[in-house]
């Protein structure tokens, strides 16, 4: 038998030939689980996107698509929205067709001549927020952008994108009014809105009164009974609180002026519901009663006392216990004060209104006095001295005689405290 020629691979190890090639059974490679899995499952998730973008559930991206983008405006301002006040023929000629509404009275004032604008149709709820102070943003129209002629009213133009209301105090339409005051008119009737006559003509509100008013000083040169009432504010906390009367009956407090055109307007210094009136008349003799040091007077616009507290307090305070003999009231060192200044506390927030509440049949009044007591020692003694300044709360009620005071006290620190009723005429 003949030996075969030994042979050496590459690392230097033995091999040695087949005796027989055609007897050889090449070994097949492993089979690849994982990639054959994946490979199923890239499949699958081809096919499930093919059938949706086919039934439309997502759609697929092409060359024409985008992320989508924020909105970028041209213009953000705040204002207070009102109506627009254009006539036919200036739509027309300013081509502002469905412009209806303005906002104005910018803030901070405008630097470059422009004192509002007009707003074209593209936001739907315009009107909603008529009257209230707000941020619009939006976009100026091609054909407005860098007009410094022909502007009407020095007013541009809008397209909003977005309406937010926003801090009242951010608006002032007011701020510079100064009316003269030619007489106090009272005036009762229903609020409401009104068109403006023109752009920059403030007419945006209007009493229908309860009955006609004779007005002396009509433009017409004699007295003249009249009906619907042009009325302005003479006061951003005035419209603050005009605002929240809207289309409610009122009383209203001012001077008739003449405006725009010899029109007749009403200059409105204080306004609230009758109630509210009656309310605040009620305060104010009330504080009378304290300057002037009438006892009979300030006690009577009281309930009468009920419980047994109450009216031992009622009975010292009048002078009606044996051991007292006269009024200790304004005449002893626990009640003896006077009332320098007062007026009817303010809340700051919202809207700064005057801080008259009704809570069930209870009116909540409070007050902001300024007091000295009397000294009977030491250096001041003979003298109203220790000024000092506080909140007092009258609780007023309606009885049969009328709206009276059932409870006035110091403002307490905590809600829970029990109050008495005459506890604000000591200290």
């Amino acid at each position: 038998m003949n030996r075969q020629p030994e042979t050496s691979d590459q690392d230097g190890g033995r091999n040695y030939s087949s005796p027989d090639a055609s007897t050889v059974h090449p070994v097949p490679p492993p089979v690849n689980f994982w990639k054959i899995s994946t490979t199923i499952l890239a499949a699958i998730l081809v096919i499930g996107y093919v059938t949706l973008v086919k039934n439309n559930l997502i759609q697929a991206p092409g060359p024409g698509s985008a992320k989508p983008q924020i909105p970028v405006y041209d213009v953000s301002v705040t204002g207070v929205i009102r109506t627009a006040g254009l006539s036919d023929e200036e739509i027309q000629k300013y081509n502002l067709n469905g412009a209806s509404f303005q906002i104005t009275d910018i803030n901070p004032p405008p630097e470059n001549g422009i004192y509002g604008y007009f707003l074209l149709p593209g936001y739907q709820n315009t009107e909603k927020y008529l009257g209230s102070c707000v941020r619009v943003d939006g976009n100026i129209p091609v054909e407005w952008r860098n007009r410094s002629v022909d502007l009407p009213y020095y007013r541009t133009v809008l397209v909003p994108g977005g309406i937010s209301e926003t801090d009242p105090d951010m608006c002032s339409p007011y701020k510079d009014v100064n009316y003269p005051d030619t007489g106090k008119v009272k005036l009762e009737g229903t609020l409401i809105r009104s068109v403006r006559p023109a752009p920059d003509i403030m007419y945006d509100y209007q009493l229908k009164a309860a009955k006609p008013y004779l007005d002396q000083g009509a433009s017409a040169g004699s007295p003249r009974y009249t009906s619907v009432i042009d009325i302005m504010p003479d006061s951003d906390a005035v419209w603050r609180e005009m605002e929240n009367l809207i289309g409610e009956d009122v009383s209203a407090e001012g001077s008739m002026l003449t405006g725009y055109a010899e029109s007749r307007f009403f200059s409105v210094r204080g306004i609230g519901s009758p109630e509210t009136g009656t309310v605040r008349n009620l305060v104010t003799r009330f504080e009378d009663h304290i300057r002037d040091r009438n006892v009979s007077g300030l006690m009577s616009l009281f309930t009468p006392a009920v419980t047994e507290a109450e009216i031992s307090s009622y009975r010292d305070l009048m002078g009606l216990e044996p051991d007292t003999g006269s009024s200790r009231l304004f005449n002893n060192v626990t009640s003896n004060f006077i009332v320098t200044s007062w007026k009817i506390a303010r809340r700051q927030y919202p809207d700064n209104a005057e801080m008259i509440s009704k809570v069930g049949d209870t009116y909540f009044v409070t007050v902001e006095e300024t007091r000295k007591s009397w000294c009977n020692a030491g250096d001041c003694v003979g003298t109203y001295s220790f000024e000092n300044t506080g909140f007092y709360v009258f609780e007023i009620v309606k009885r049969s005689t009328g709206w009276l005071v059932d409870k006035y006290y110091p403002q307490p620190a905590s809600p829970a405290r029990e109050v008495m009723k005459y506890e604000a005429l000591t200290f």
